[in-house]
């Protein structure tokens, strides 16, 4: 469980194939470009991917995270219902990742700069730029959770750093 900036207690579970509606309605409020319900049945279908719903009361979604699980994870979707943005909900789902997996790294649009400064704030570098990365031109920057050394083998140290993942 993680707590909220107002004291309030989330919980996090795993997301299926029954939170697709409200998966919907949050990315639909949360991004210009929002996935289609194909690309969520495609991401909660594939073994690599890993979903989490974030819960005050275990029933209503506030915000999930799908993230592709390889040598590096990438996070590859992340959203708050916009009532619950600012709360922490976000924090504690980046938080989550944080604490099972080795190396992180996202694709944010250049024009999402609350994703900028949300993901800057939460220790992540911005380590390169992928021109016309997206279907509408747009580029992505890249970014990599800092990681503490010790954590890491030196081959995924310099993976990360090198940004070879």
């Amino acid at each position: 469980m993680y707590a909220l900036n107002d004291g309030r207690l989330l919980k996090l579970r795993r997301l299926d194939m029954s939170d697709l509606d409200e998966l919907l309605l949050i990315e639909n409020s949360s991004f210009e470009f929002p996935w289609s319900r194909e690309d969520f049945i495609r991401c909660l279908n594939c073994t690599e991917m890993k979903g989490m719903a974030a819960t005050l009361d275990g029933s209503q979604i506030l915000g999930f995270s799908i993230s592709d699980r390889h040598k590096v994870t990438e996070l590859i979707n992340l959203a708050v219902l916009p009532e619950f943005r600012r709360l922490g909900v976000g924090r504690a789902l980046v938080e989550n990742l944080k604490n099972n997996y080795h190396a992180l790294g996202c694709l944010i649009r250049e024009t999402n700069l609350p994703a900028h400064l949300f993901f800057k704030n939460q220790d992540f570098l911005a380590t390169e730029i992928y021109k016309s990365h997206f279907e509408n031109n747009e580029d992505a920057y890249c970014f990599v959770y800092k990681l503490k050394a010790s954590r890491l083998s030196p081959e995924l140290v310099d993976a990360v750093i090198d940004n070879k993942y």
